[in-house]
């Protein structure tokens, strides 16, 4: 009976013990619930009353601690299930978020799927051209785009005014056309859905031109359909169709926007072809170059061997832009003349080839080139005044100056020297009618006289510094003719 009794002692402790412990960690295992998407789970208290035995409740509160450890244990992993797919979703979003801003960032144009919360970025619109035309008997059409025809064929009606503009245009782009009228010529240009032509006075368009204001990207083509021609060849940026001068309608149009048609013109002013430079100075080289590109330069080469790029001057040319319309606009080529100087001094006597190259870059656009020649050889130059004539142009070395078989009297002369040493002078002195021998004269100024209808009579002339040299000349004498050869200092002439 006493050994019953300690062995209950024991069994009451351990109970008691259980009891204590319990309600904590069942009250643990609340708090992970109502944490965890509060789930509840079902659990049963254990109470003295419900130990019949001491073997009986030893293994059902060891089953039951070990039930309740399961759970807790079971609901700590789902805790920490939950809170990691927490954390990866919210690494997703957060994810996703960046993403989308991004690319928010970068397009301002954007479409969003609700349903999926997709980005999707929309292409920009393609530039295109928009128009319409008055037609005779019609009036406005409506507009068309694109290489549609505006205008009628086969009807025999013509255009008399027109809408242009540009759809979808970016960078400020503008489109500028001008067209010219029966009884009016080229009108002003107009821009940007401006009309040109006219309204209301049955006048015919006969032709147009269309540009692009400063486009790199684009060309603008166009044809037209003429009276009695039908459709023309497509033209761009700028060039004319049409006619002008033939009084022939317009009668349909077409017009589209197409990638760059490159286009591009070089013309040298100065030297011109065959020209000759006796002088040992500098040959002024002159020109301009045009192209629908912006940011051209030019390489030139003399016989193939090249210019120093930075001894090339741009400059504007507004006589150039303002006339040249069919290669650019004046925004296109700002800087559209160029000038450099050649040393004749570094080129032989003879014939020499100008070559200019115009680059976009790295590309050759177009060339254009010419030939002048260098004489460093002695010569003499002159030129006469003549009887009704006035003063004649300079000719060299034996050339005749004035006129033969028209009895015109000749009455001042200019002489001079070509690539003689600086110290060298020619001498010349004229013997005049009612007057008698004039002083001597040299390097070119006048002898004679002029405005007072007074022949030359008889002529001198001789150089100075030039021992190795000698001058010949003779002249052509009323009712005598030619005069033998005279030299340095003898008299030719009569008196």
């Amino acid at each position: 009976m006493k050994k019953f009794k300690n062995l209950l002692s024991v069994v009451l402790t351990a109970i008691l013990l259980i009891n204590v412990f319990l309600p904590i960690a069942l009250a643990n295992y609340e708090v992970v619930n109502n944490e965890t998407n509060n789930v509840v789970y079902n659990t049963t208290d254990l109470t003295e009353n419900e130990i019949p035995t001491e073997n009986n409740v030893t293994e059902k509160e060891e089953t039951n601690i070990e039930k309740n450890e399961n759970k807790i244990q079971e609901d700590n992993t789902i805790k920490e299930n939950i809170i990691e797919n927490n954390i990866q979703n919210d690494s997703k979003n957060d994810i996703n978020n960046n993403i989308n801003n991004d690319i928010k960032s970068q397009s301002g144009k954007s479409n969003q799927n609700e349903d999926n919360g997709i980005m999707v970025l929309s292409s920009p619109e393609p530039l295109s051209v928009q128009y319409r035309t008055h037609v005779q008997n019609v009036g406005w059409q409506n507009y068309v785009q694109n290489g549609s025809t505006a205008g009628t064929s086969g009807q025999s009606l013509r255009l008399e005014g027109i809408n242009i503009k540009l759809l979808n245009a970016e960078n400020n782009l503008s489109i500028k056309y001008q067209v010219h009228i029966q009884n009016i010529g080229w009108q002003s240009w107009k821009k940007n859905g401006e009309m040109a032509g006219t309204s209301g006075q049955s006048l015919r368009l006969e032709a147009i031109r269309l540009c692009l204001d400063s486009s790199d990207e684009y060309s603008i083509m166009y044809r037209v359909h003429v009276q009695n021609i039908g459709w023309q060849d497509w033209k761009t940026d700028g060039e004319m169709a049409g006619t002008s001068g033939q009084s022939l309608r317009l009668e349909a149009i077409q017009i589209k926007i197409v990638p760059k048609q490159k286009k591009a013109k070089i013309y040298i002013d100065a030297p011109s072809k065959g020209s000759t430079y006796y002088s040992s100075t500098n040959i002024n080289i002159q020109g301009w170059k045009m192209a629908n590109i912006s940011n051209t330069s030019i390489k030139a080469y003399i016989d193939n061997s090249e210019i120093n790029s930075n001894e090339i001057v741009y400059y504007n040319r507004p006589d150039v832009t303002n006339a040249i319309l069919n290669y650019g606009t004046a925004a296109q080529n700002t800087k559209a003349g160029f000038k450099f100087n050649v040393n004749t001094n570094k080129l032989s006597n003879g014939r020499h080839t100008l070559k200019i190259e115009m680059y976009s870059g790295k590309n050759i656009l177009t060339t254009n080139s010419t030939t002048f020649n260098v004489d460093k050889n002695i010569h003499v130059n002159y030129r006469s005044h003549v009887q009704y004539v006035g003063w004649q142009g300079y000719v060299k070395d034996g050339q005749m100056s004035g006129t033969s078989g028209k009895s015109y009297r000749i009455e001042a002369l200019n002489i001079n020297l070509i690539n003689a040493p600086s110290n060298a002078k020619i001498l010349y002195r004229t013997h005049v009618q009612n007057i008698g021998w004039q002083d001597w004269k040299s390097n070119g100024t006048m002898a004679g006289t002029s405005g007072q209808g007074l022949r030359v009579e008889a002529i001198e002339i001789k150089l100075q510094n030039m021992e190795n040299y000698t001058v010949e000349y003779q002249v052509h004498i009323q009712d005598i003719g030619w005069s033998n050869w005279y030299i340095d200092g003898e008299m030719a002439g009569t008196f």
